[in-house]
């Protein structure tokens, strides 16, 4: 399912009749009880700030929360089919050893000149390892 299938998120609501909103010295704003409020009673419904995965969760995928299909085995983030492809910022084991090669830092260094403006660019500036 798409994001756009998804149930809508209820909006904040707060039970404004059972808390009343004061100063308190040293901390802000804040609510305190109007009344007695029996146990269970909903006093706060709102959508959440953030919502994400506990790491080291490999069913989820670390996106969208949806069931994961892969798991990256760089940096075992799960990937659903929806957020596919994974883009890890991390490197394989296999390719660690390339990207401290001298080779390597050059090619980088081709690729971001060439991005840049060609036209413009001293290329005696290539050959310079940072």
């Amino acid at each position: 399912s798409s994001p756009s299938e998804l149930a809508p998120r209820p909006p904040v609501t707060l039970a404004h009749d059972l808390l009343r909103p004061v100063q308190l010295p040293g901390k802000g704003r804040g609510l305190l009880a109007a009344s007695d409020i029996r146990a269970g009673t909903l006093l706060l419904a709102e959508e959440p700030l953030l919502i994400t995965a506990r790491p080291g969760v490999r069913d989820v995928c670390t996106v969208c929360l949806r069931s994961a299909e892969q798991v990256c085995p760089s940096c075992d983030q799960a990937t659903c089919e929806g957020c596919l492809p994974h883009s890890c910022s991390l490197l394989e084991p296999h390719e660690a050893w390339m990207a401290d090669s001298v080779w390597f830092r050059l090619y980088e260094r081709y690729v971001e000149l060439l991005l840049k403006s060609p036209a413009a660019e001293d290329w005696a500036a290539f050959a310079r390892v940072p």
